[in-house]
């Protein structure tokens, strides 16, 4: 197309001031009194969204980065294979994944329970189904063996629920629902994911941590033991340990982390 000529001018979009030099053209060539092109792409950044399109000077555009993933490998178990002898692999393997830690690392961290009131909160235990029951007796033992619950003789107590995890199995978890209606929040912040996410983008190996049992590291406070009580068919036991199912459960345990 030939122009008719051309002139440099300044114009305005979205609040900024751009200089552009504007051609100009017989009118039957264009539907738009006016098309920007290369000149104004070089000075600024073009962006959409649900409003429409915007513009923003180069000196405040916001760079989009990805990347790309050549190979992933996922390594759910320590390799054995480099050890020859069947029975001592066999030992190994088995000691490796079912390893508990005898010593955790002492902190002054511990949790503390404060109630809106002093009226106890109490339901029965719930009837579990033949093999329910034998599966939490055995948890429960394992947990007395390790100090996590003790025995208890407290006006307050919890149910238990029985949560299906993917696997299959069942883990045991108590029903403090009623008990959080009372519970004054700990307002301890929780790690953003956003924060988190942008800590990893130059990282080149990801290793994951099964901190199933990590509330079990926080010692409750003694006089707020009584407060975690849980009933079952065969008994009354209260925790040592923080236990799951608290709403102040996961404050607790980032301040300790």
């Amino acid at each position: 197309v030939k122009t008719k000529g051309s002139f440099q001018r300044e114009i305005e979009l979205d609040g900024e001031k751009y200089s552009v030099t504007w051609h100009v053209v017989p009118t039957p060539y264009l539907e738009f009194q006016a098309v920007i092109g290369s000149d104004i792409l070089e000075q600024a950044f073009v962006g959409f969204d649900k409003k429409g399109v915007y513009f923003r000077k180069h000196e405040d555009k916001v760079w989009f980065m990805h990347t790309q993933v050549y190979e992933a490998r996922i390594e759910d178990e320590i390799e054995v294979k480099h050890v020859t002898n069947p029975r001592i692999r066999k030992e190994l393997s088995e000691l490796i994944n079912n390893y508990i830690p005898k010593k955790t690392e002492t902190t002054n961290v511990s949790m503390r329970i404060i109630l809106k009131d002093d009226v106890p909160v109490y339901q029965p235990a719930r009837r579990l189904s033949f093999p329910e029951n034998p599966a939490v007796n055995k948890q429960i033992d394992e947990w007395l063996d390790q100090g996590i619950v003790r025995q208890s003789s407290s006006e307050y107590a919890s149910p238990i629920v029985l949560v299906k995890k993917k696997d299959g199995t069942a883990r045991l978890c108590v029903d403090y629902r009623k008990l959080n209606r009372k519970l004054v929040k700990d307002r301890f912040p929780l790690p953003l994911i956003e924060d988190v996410l942008d800590k990893l983008q130059d990282a080149k190996v990801y290793s994951t941590l099964d901190l199933k049992n990590g509330f079990f590291h926080v010692e409750v406070n003694e006089d707020c033991k009584h407060f975690t009580s849980f009933v079952v068919p065969d008994g009354q036991f209260e925790f040592n340990k923080v236990p799951f199912g608290l709403s102040t459960s996961p404050s607790v345990f980032q301040r300790y982390v």
